[in-house]
């Protein structure tokens, strides 16, 4: 199940991944092979859901640069502007 892209859904389905991997491991191979295509299906699918939440969170981390780019860009703006009577211009320093 997709989360929103935050770090613990991240963490959340690394984990998962490593909790099946430990498990193949303490097994040491010693399984049918219908439990190890199992096991190695849910690994599989583990690791694909750990790379949809990280360009998830990598498409958050983005809007949230191009936002603080944007108020930094109207911050400066801001702090050329004069006002001057009734109205502001912007000052040439």
């Amino acid at each position: 199940m997709p989360g929103q892209g935050t770090p613990e859904d991240v963490m959340r389905s690394l984990n998962f991944a490593q909790d099946v991997s430990k498990e193949i491991k303490q097994a040491n191979y010693q399984m049918d092979r219908v439990e190890l295509k199992r096991l190695l299906a849910e690994l599989t699918a583990a690791i694909a859901s750990s790379k949809m939440e990280l360009s998830l969170l990598q498409g958050v981390c983005d809007a949230r640069d191009k936002e603080l780019i944007r108020l930094n860009e109207a911050l400066v703006y801001k702090g050329n502007l004069r006002r001057r009577g009734d109205g502001y211009y912007k000052s040439i320093d």
